[in-house]
């Protein structure tokens, strides 16, 4: 862990948003927290984190707890304007405050960053999504004088390359903001590859930045506790339990859970499956709605929703599960998904996105064709049941499949440390 790390210590000044940096999104290990705890923990470099905490309920991250990594100088402020964010029902004027709201942040990021960079002599500055990128966009903008080198970080670029394939331009001009980041200038640019053609996007905004890191997002080795594994068995998956399936992301109108609620409705009222439970990991904002919809399919006694969990109890239901199922819209590659690939899952996804890159359809799992410009069809929903409760009950293509998705672990799929080493490679040669 040590290899990568420099002769002297270095200053990380980091610009985050939408939440606190550290949480789990959905429930899984995000680079953004492993990084900046990494950077402080295993390297010795001096981290100070500026951030806006989003407490509206509205937002992405209300239901989870502060979390403050060891070693790592939090600079938290409240999100501005969350109590009134948090009344609106209406998607337009969400939308609007949602604007807003990020203009604000954006300012308050700039501000205390500038205090920052006044008091110590970084190094390096991150700039994390499109409000931080956007931060560091207006220290340039206006002359702050500093030494260090800028890092622009992104997890993805979800829906902006549809805008652009559609061009659509009340979108790119409704959404400047992440125009304007993705096209901000920097030493660094890395773009986590999620399967949302982000190398594409730089390209066809023509980023100015040419260092360009883009890559997938590491998985850590499987270990297990045999105590813990047999708990969480003896909770969630008792003997009358011959088929689990699991979801496991944040609970947002774009990850599409309710696809997932719909093919299990399929399996059980259509084709007759027995024995067959669903564990829906994650919180967020559309809980509600999936819980009415579980309860107007008549399928409470088959879904458990289990919140935003730990990231080392999800693994132990990854380890646990026959069918990992993900319904995105846009892409697939997220975080929960190459864990899936770890755990040697059977996966169903469509192929949006550079999913197919990933997953081939009936060998390495079970992908579909979908137009994320139209829902997913009731012919669809009987299709893609129909092959899962096929795959269940015939023990040779679930074999073979398994081998697929094997391979593609072996071949593709970073651990952690892999990934980490080669951010701080990178990050390390501005400095030299």
């Amino acid at each position: 862990e040590t290899a990568f790390s420099l002769e002297l210590q270095r200053d990380l000044a980091t610009s985050f948003a939408l939440g606190d940096p550290i949480l789990v999104e959905g429930g899984t290990s995000i680079g953004k927290s492993t990084t900046i705890k990494k950077m402080a923990a295993s390297l010795g470099w001096e981290v100070h984190y500026v951030v806006g905490r989003d407490t509206s309920i509205n937002g992405d991250y209300f239901y989870e707890s502060i979390i403050n990594p060891e070693g790592v100088n939090i600079h938290r402020f409240i999100l501005p304007l969350s109590g009134i964010h948090g009344l609106l029902n209406s998607v337009w004027w969400k939308a609007f405050w949602f604007r807003i709201r990020n203009i604000l942040l954006v300012v308050s990021l700039t501000s205390r960053a500038h205090k920052l960079i006044r008091e110590h002599d970084f190094d390096i500055i991150y700039g994390y999504e499109i409000p931080g990128v956007l931060s560091i966009r207006l220290l340039r903008f206006l002359r702050v004088r500093t030494k260090a080198r800028f890092v622009t970080r992104f997890q993805g670029v979800l829906y902006v390359k549809e805008w652009l394939r559609r061009k659509e331009t009340f979108r790119y001009f409704s959404n400047i903001d992440a125009i304007l980041a993705l096209k901000t200038r920097a030493d660094l640019c890395i773009m986590t590859n999620d399967g949302s053609q982000g190398l594409w996007v730089l390209n066809q905004v023509k980023s100015p930045t040419k260092n360009v890191l883009f890559c997938s997002n590491g998985v850590d080795p499987i270990q297990l506790d045999t105590a813990t594994l047999s708990g969480v068995n003896n909770e969630y998956y008792p003997a009358a339990v011959k088929h689990r399936i699991l979801s496991v992301c944040r609970l947002d109108a774009h990850k599409r859970i309710d696809r997932t609620i719909r093919i299990l409705d399929k399996m059980i009222n259509k084709y007759q499956l027995k024995g067959a439970k669903l564990i829906v990991i994650g919180g967020g904002a559309e809980h509600n709605h999936l819980v009415e919809l579980v309860e107007t399919l008549g399928l409470s006694s088959f879904v458990q929703f289990l919140g935003p969990i730990k990231h080392d109890l999800i693994k132990y239901h990854l380890q646990l599960s026959e069918v990992f199922i993900s319904m995105y819209t846009s892409t697939n590659v997220g975080n929960p998904l190459l864990e899936a690939i770890r755990y040697n899952k059977i996966i169903v996804t469509l192929n949006n996105g550079d999913t197919g890159e990933w997953i081939e359809h009936m060998q390495s799992g079970l992908i579909y064709e979908v137009n994320d410009d139209t829902d997913l069809q009731n012919g669809d929903y009987d299709q893609i049941a129909g092959d899962i409760v096929t795959l269940l009950t015939n023990d040779a293509m679930n074999q073979k499949i398994k081998s697929g998705i094997k391979v593609v672990e072996e071949s593709k799929l970073w651990t952690w440390e892999e990934r980490f080493a080669t951010e701080v490679d990178r990050v390390s040669k501005l400095l030299n």
